[in-house]
């Protein structure tokens, strides 16, 4: 089971099913601002960063070294 953590509408926390933190989601000042997502622990642990066009969409996210764990072409 994963429990999120809210403030608001904004996700910032998951932890699983023995309150152990899973990851952190940090968020720019507006609804919709992804900015980062800290991985806690694992074989995936670390800061991501989202990567955004010009219309806001989210394009890809990137590790602290710059590699490209996610992206998407339109």
């Amino acid at each position: 089971m994963t429990k999120y953590v809210y403030d608001g509408v904004q996700c910032i926390a998951e932890y699983d099913g023995d309150d152990t933190l899973l990851r952190k989601y940090i968020h720019g000042p507006s609804i919709d601002e992804p900015i980062c997502i800290i991985e806690a622990a694992g074989g995936y642990a670390g800061t991501y960063c989202y990567h955004f066009d010009a219309l806001g969409s989210v394009v890809a996210l990137s590790d602290a070294d710059g590699g490209i764990w996610g992206q998407a072409f339109r």
